[in-house]
């Protein structure tokens, strides 16, 4: 773990200064680029969604603005460029700071048609995909959908896992999902103080089983839906060891830039 001294902003004729605690984790679901989904506002709020994660711990984040048929979309070409600005924006706070693309794609069924043609981004230029249905969508309808993705040559992670009824009802069917090389994101802000007291209890029960590859923080904004993840990762590293918050936060996240498969 390094620890650096980093230079935060000049306010005035004074130069702010903070200690950072770098720990390169990553955050695969979030939604920063402002102006193209429910995500950060503006270019301001942007910035200081920056700042927060950085200070929580975050130094690879892929953003995910959503890809909902049913909304407007905006063409790939901006998003590309936007996500150049926000990488030139993470340069000034740190050049060990990265930004990837990618989209959290609402399910539809012309979905891998529209990845093979370029029109949906897979995370980081991977094959692994970021998915997310109705929450009160039947589970035959999630495991057939996460099938055809796979057919199709692409890796499924489902996100926000905890959301799902037709999991939360029957644990099972989310390990038969993963016993089929589905993976499970969850968000951090769930597994802490989101969530209500029986979605808590059904994501630590997918923790004590193994069954969440990566934890996200789905952020949108800086008031109620902020990037925070510390706190999350301090409660399973003392639930469950170092070893677990390393594989969620920063080995699992890696095979995504790679574009192999966790555990190869």
């Amino acid at each position: 773990m390094d620890i650096i001294c980093k230079k935060d902003e000049v306010i005035g004729n004074k130069i702010l200064w903070r200690w950072v605690d770098i720990k390169g984790w990553y955050d695969i679901h979030n939604h920063m680029l402002p102006g193209v989904d429910d995500g950060a506002k503006d270019w301001k709020e942007a910035k200081n969604m920056l700042k927060l994660a950085y200070q929580e711990g975050i130094s690879n984040i892929i953003v995910t603005p959503h890809f909902n048929m049913k909304w407007k979309i905006t063409p790939k070409e901006a998003l590309l460029e936007y996500k150049k600005k926000l990488q030139e924006m993470a340069y000034e706070i740190s050049e060990e700071y990265h930004i990837y693309l990618g989209n959290e794609i609402y399910y539809h069924h012309d979905a891998a048609e529209h990845l093979d043609q370029k029109k949906i981004f897979s995370l980081a230029d991977s094959s692994y995909v970021l998915v997310e249905f109705s929450p009160v969508k039947e589970y035959e309808y999630i495991e057939n959908a996460l099938y055809q993705l796979q057919i199709g040559g692409y890796m499924p992670i489902l996100a926000h896992a905890e959301r799902y009824e037709c999991l939360r009802k029957n644990t099972e069917n989310l390990a038969d999902l993963v016993d089929r090389g589905i993976y499970i994101q969850v968000n951090a802000s769930s597994i802490m103080k989101e969530a209500s007291f029986l979605n808590k209890k059904f994501i630590r029960k997918l923790l004590d089983k193994d069954l969440v590859h990566f934890i996200g923080t789905d952020t949108h904004n800086l008031s109620n839906r902020p990037p925070l993840i510390k706190k999350c990762a301090h409660y399973i590293e003392k639930r469950y060891g170092k070893e677990r918050v390393d594989r969620l936060l920063i080995h699992n996240p890696e095979q995504i830039l790679r574009n192999k498969t966790i555990g190869t």
